[in-house]
């Protein structure tokens, strides 16, 4: 099976190294699909580099699609598979550029989604104990004391006025330590 040629020039667009390979099953029966298998992205390596990698050797699973190269120099190495609908549907272009982007990048990416969330979440707790707390304040027949701000210690008066206010959202993001010095 032959993906489509648009999608092998993208492929090789967006990572020059990076092909998309067949994997062909075995029929068990006749009634079988004629074309039973998937698709794997593979990426090409230098020689060298993939005899210190740890890592899965294409080694004649099936055809590479794309621009040739020559086996002397690289080594194709099994990255992932993608199902034929992945292939044909063009998703396997947006998993191909999440596979290549940096590790920091999708972490951040997650942990500002997860601090997004959690800051939704909580003012959505606040608003409804706000709302429960004004009714239930409104039930009581006694008025709330006032404190004066001359008599309020430094920390309380910074938190009312905002001063001390860190963003929520910010709860989630750890930066990884830098590991070139």
């Amino acid at each position: 099976m032959h993906p489509p040629e648009w999608i092998t020039k993208e492929v090789e667009r967006i990572h020059p190294d990076a092909r998309l390979g067949w994997v062909g099953e075995d029929r068990e029966s006749p009634d079988e699909d004629l074309n039973k298998g998937s698709f794997a992205l593979v990426q090409l390596l230098k020689k060298r580099a993939a005899d210190r990698t740890i890592c899965e050797r294409w080694q004649d699973q099936g055809p590479l699609f794309g621009s040739s190269f020559d086996p002397l120099i690289y080594t194709p190495v099994w990255i992932s598979n993608v199902s034929k609908e992945d292939v044909f549907g063009g998703k396997v272009i947006p998993l191909l550029k999440r596979w290549i982007t940096p590790i920091q990048e999708r972490l951040d990416e997650v942990n500002i989604q997860r601090g997004r969330d959690y800051e939704s979440m909580a003012e959505s707790i606040s608003h409804e104990l706000g709302t429960e707390l004004f009714k239930q304040s409104q039930k009581s027949v006694d008025k709330p004391r006032y404190v004066a701000r001359k008599h309020m210690p430094d920390s309380v008066k910074d938190k009312l006025s905002g001063k001390e206010h860190q963003n929520l959202s910010d709860v989630f993001m750890h930066k990884a330590p830098n590991l070139v010095k």
